[in-house]
C-alpha cells in the first residue's frame, strides 16, 4: 500500500493491529514497531501526531500552573520544543515508577560517609529480612505438614506432646525466629484444612 507524508513528517501508513489493518498517522522514520508501542500508549488512537500534541499541551499547561512557563511566547516555545522531542525520539514516555527513588548521595558534602553507611546498612537488612522469610517460610510449612501427614486422632496430631514429628518441625521453626502464637497459628491453619503457609515476602 503507499504512503502518504505530510509537509510536517507525519505520514500515513497502513498497519496491522490485532488481525485487521488500520491507517495510523505517525512520524516517517518510526518503525512498525515503534508506531504500534505509541498507539498502545495512545489507548489506541491512531493519529499519533495529534495524539502527542494533545499530551504536550497538557503537560504545557501543568507547567504553566506551576509557573515554570509565563508569557504566551515562552508557553508556544515549551510546547514546540516538547511536541518536537517526542516525535523526534529525543524523550520518551514511561509508567510512573512503581517504587521509591534511589537516594542520592552527596560526596562533597559533609557526613557522606556516614550516609553511605546508613543506606548500606538498611540495605544489607532488607537482604537480610527477605532472606529470613523465606527460611521461616520454609520451617512454618514444614510445622503445617506435620499436621497434615499425621495419620492419628486430630488433637493429637496438633499435639507437639504425642505428635514427634511436630515437636521436630516446631523446635526447627523456633530457631530460625518464629513466635509461639506463629507456629500456633500454622497448626491451627493446617487443623483448618490449609495446606500452604502463604507469606509475601518483605
Amino acid at each position: 500500500m503507499g504512503q502518504k507524508a505530510s509537509p510536517g513528517g507525519i505520514e500515513e501508513r497502513a498497519l496491522e493491529l490485532a488481525g485487521r489493518i488500520v491507517q495510523a498517522y505517525a512520524p516517517a522514520a518510526w518503525t512498525d514497531a515503534r508506531v504500534e508501542a505509541w498507539i498502545d500508549w495512545a489507548g489506541g488512537e491512531t493519529d499519533l501526531g495529534a495524539a502527542i500534541g494533545e499530551f504536550a499541551e497538557t503537560l504545557t499547561r501543568r507547567a504553566q500552573a506551576k509557573g515554570l512557563v509565563k508569557e504566551p511566547a515562552e508557553r508556544a516555545r515549551f510546547r514546540d520544543a516538547l511536541t518536537s522531542a517526542f516525535l523526534s525520539g529525543t524523550i520518551a514516555i514511561g509508567a510512573a515508577p512503581q517504587s521509591q527513588a534511589p537516594t542520592v548521595v552527596d560526596a562533597a558534602r559533609p557526613g557522606a560517609v556516614a550516609a553511605l553507611r546508613e543506606l548500606t546498612a538498611t540495605f544489607r537488612g532488607e537482604q537480610a529480612a527477605a532472606a529470613a522469610a523465606v527460611e521461616l517460610g520454609v520451617r512454618l510449612q514444614a510445622v503445617m505438614d506435620a499436621v497434615l501427614r499425621c495419620e492419628g486422632e486430630a488433637e493429637a496430631c496438633a499435639d507437639p506432646a504425642r505428635n514427634p514429628s511436630l515437636a521436630r518441625a516446631a523446635h526447627a521453626a523456633r530457631q530460625a525466629g518464629a513466635s509461639s502464637a506463629v507456629i500456633l497459628e500454622a497448626v491451627s491453619l493446617a487443623r483448618a484444612g490449609e495446606s500452604e503457609w502463604r507469606a509475601a515476602a518483605p
